[in-house]
């Protein structure tokens, strides 16, 4: 029997133009960004369900120790698909945005890390959001900061100090941390600083 496949996330590529996207555009594609959100989560936790390494099962419940046991099974895929760092070699098209993101700093990764990266993401902001509700979905354009350097990548806004944290490009930090130190929990590490630094009042409470 072969190595199941992460499932892909398929995307309008011609209809999402992320960076030519105008004000009203951008605002649809969050919307549709966002309303995937629970179909992924779901997909990601079934794919975890069924992997035949896992002794110990991985309780998704959107607390923010789950992030524990999850950025140990996102390093053990890392490790897997980068073992000699075998990365690929054509780059995707710019067009195939969710994948574009996670392609920075000239590091390559294998699809099916890119692909798992892009759910995890979304597990990630699920996690904030469900603890603290105050937080919501939204996007920076070109029209309110044209020099901003995501455009329309969506992101969590209501964080203390105006911070915008956006998983997306976060998980992809996080990757490259793993590849260095796959033993560190980078995912609730950086949950915990978002939490103290920036939602300080809710700490308090």
């Amino acid at each position: 029997m072969g190595k199941r496949e992460y499932p892909s996330f398929i995307i309008d590529k011609e209809r999402f133009k992320l960076r030519k996207l105008n004000e009203k555009e951008a605002y649809e594609f969050l919307k549709w960004y966002v309303d995937h959100m629970d179909e992924r989560i779901a997909i990601l936790k079934d794919f975890i369900d069924s992997d035949p390494e896992m002794k110990d099962k991985i309780n998704l419940d959107f607390s923010a120790e789950s992030l524990i046991p999850l950025n140990k099974w996102l390093a053990r895929q890392i490790i897997k698909e980068s073992k000699g760092f075998q990365w690929m070699k054509e780059r995707f098209n710019e067009k195939d945005w969710l994948v574009h993101q996670l392609i920075i700093n000239g590091n390559i990764f294998t699809n099916e890390i890119i692909r798992i990266s892009v759910d995890i993401a979304y597990y990630w902001a699920k996690v904030f959001l469900v603890n603290y509700p105050k937080l919501y979905w939204g996007i920076i354009t070109p029209k309110q900061l044209p020099e901003y350097a995501l455009p329309n990548m969506p992101g969590l806004f209501g964080f203390d100090d105006e911070e915008f944290f956006q998983p997306c490009h976060m998980t992809h930090i996080v990757i490259l941390k793993i590849l260095d130190n796959p033993n560190e929990c980078y995912l609730f590490d950086t949950y915990k600083y978002w939490k103290e630094n920036f939602l300080k009042e809710d700490v308090k409470k």
